[in-house]
């Protein structure tokens, strides 16, 4: 659980830090710079240490920078609160390799599960993505900046939930079958 959770800390963190940026400061363009800085220390980071880049921390680097740059050369708000449609999206089609999810787990996850059930989980992510982006998207158009945020954190507190409904059903069933075997 540790190593899931400093792994998907990783992945969150640049739009964990817009998020906090934003509720601090009420300025999208600050809250943009910040992610796009905690973005490319991550990436600076991880060279350094020589550490392997998956492609979700690639595509999430790539989608912070380059659209992170679009919201600063267009200074437009609507655009900035679009583009975690667009990041959604994208990492559901990323979601949408299969066993993606492997690098996550830990060995007795992938001992005692079935591919079949790995691979309908990383699914239900994309899925989960993908309906995300769409609530995104729809809280962009019709709410302020003010609503658009609340929607924002509602949707990475969803994220959450879902992961924490995913831990414990994986759980519960690894534990059933390590008792029955």
């Amino acid at each position: 659980m540790k190593t899931v959770g400093i792994e998907l800390l990783k992945d969150f963190l640049s739009a964990i830090a817009f998020l906090i940026a934003n509720a601090l400061t009420h300025d999208l363009v600050v809250a943009t710079c910040v992610a796009m800085a905690v973005a490319l220390i991550q990436l600076s980071v991880s060279l350094a240490r020589r550490q392997p880049i998956a492609a979700l921390q690639w595509l999430s680097i790539v989608l912070v920078v380059s659209l992170g740059s679009a919201s600063l050369i267009s200074a437009d708000s609507r655009f900035i609160r679009f583009k975690p449609t667009f990041v959604h999206f994208a990492i559901a089609v990323v979601m949408l390799k299969r066993g993606w999810q492997l690098r996550y787990l830990p060995d007795i996850v992938r001992r005692w599960m079935t591919e079949r059930e790995l691979v309908s989980w990383g699914y239900a992510w994309a899925g989960a993505m993908v309906a995300m982006g769409v609530a995104n998207a729809a809280a962009a158009q019709w709410l302020d900046v003010g609503g658009w945020g609340l929607i924002v954190t509602a949707l990475l507190i969803a994220k959450v939930a879902l992961f924490g409904v995913q831990y414990a059903s994986m759980r519960m069933l690894i534990t059933r079958r390590i008792a029955d075997s």
